[in-house]
């Protein structure tokens, strides 16, 4: 049995005709009858009763109608999703990626992927979202770049994670501790320090700043509610901004100094479980960089290291 016979024994029961059923599906009337009688001898059953002046169905005839529908429907059906699928590597991709001071693998990873995918439509967007608020922003054909913080409990989201980032303090050059090569918690006191409010950042940062306060006396907090307005607070208040190193300004006055802490958060990409091809072809290709340029010996060619004169805009 093969999906033609079933195809040609619905058009003669739906036509009640050997021969119309041959008219609509553009073959010979003895076609028709040879795949019939063969149908019949195979399952060892008759399928039609023939005694009348139409053509009726018997009752095994019947059962085998109906499942026929059944089974072309479902070809049909995984036909058609197999050739969407097949088209959504041509589709627009929506690449998100939390607001943090610079971002450097968004730009690396989009554009090897443009090289290689250049019918694609990508739309990039900085986010900036409640932590309950994150869910609401993914679909089949959405990614986002982000610490495993802000999805590790969404069951229905995948992370993808691309590489270990470590923290670092990021200040203004003439500030008191810029010139230290590593800044422990013993140097913070009396310092000022800006973070984003609790309820957009991620779980490492909002632990940081706790401990910061239990931790260390006459500290000061500020808030900022964006990359910029962070910024700002280094240079007007002598701010420091606890951050990943891979988001480490590179901007001309500010210096980023490594943190003396045990903590590793993983940095990579978020997306649905039920993504498009385009999506978790964009995965693929963006850990493939990211190992690739940590693979290399040079410090320059490290993730965390890179210049901005790498970065693609």
């Amino acid at each position: 049995m093969n999906i033609g016979q079933l195809y040609t024994f619905i058009a003669v029961v739906k036509y009640k005709s050997y021969i119309r059923a041959a008219e609509k599906l553009y073959i010979t009337q003895p076609a028709v009858t040879h795949q019939m009688n063969a149908l019949e001898k195979e399952l060892n059953v008759k399928l039609f009763d023939k005694c009348h002046k139409q053509i009726e169905l018997t009752q095994a005839g019947n059962y085998l109608y109906n499942c026929a529908l059944n089974i072309t429907e479902i070809v049909e059906s995984a036909v058609n999703e197999t050739r969407r699928i097949d088209n959504d590597i041509e589709n627009t991709l929506n690449i998100h990626y939390i607001t943090c001071l610079e971002q450097r693998i968004v730009p690396l990873c989009t554009s090897r992927f443009l090289e290689l995918y250049p019918k694609i439509k990508i739309k990039i967007k900085e986010i900036h979202p409640a932590y309950e608020e994150i869910i609401k922003l993914y679909d089949s054909n959405t990614l986002i770049f982000s610490v495993e913080d802000y999805v590790h409990s969404f069951k229905d989201i995948s992370f993808s994670p691309l590489l270990d980032a470590k923290i670092c303090c990021v200040l203004n050059k003439n500030h008191p501790l810029a010139n230290k090569k590593l800044i422990t918690a013993n140097n913070l006191n009396g310092h000022t320090f800006v973070f984003y409010p609790d309820k957009v950042s991620p779980l490492y940062l909002i632990n940081l700043r706790l401990e910061l306060e239990k931790n260390i006396p006459n500290i000061t907090i500020l808030e900022s509610r964006d990359a910029e307005s962070t910024i700002a607070m280094l240079f007007s208040h002598m701010a420091i901004n606890m951050t990943l190193d891979i988001f480490a300004s590179s901007r001309k006055n500010l210096i980023s100094i490594p943190f003396e802490s045990d903590l590793t958060v993983k940095y990579g990409i978020a997306s649905s479980k039920s993504s498009t091809r385009a999506v978790n072809k964009f995965i693929s290709i963006s850990e493939q960089l990211v190992r690739s340029i940590n693979s290399k010996k040079r410090s320059s060619a490290s993730v965390s290291n890179l210049s901005r004169s790498t970065i693609i805009s």
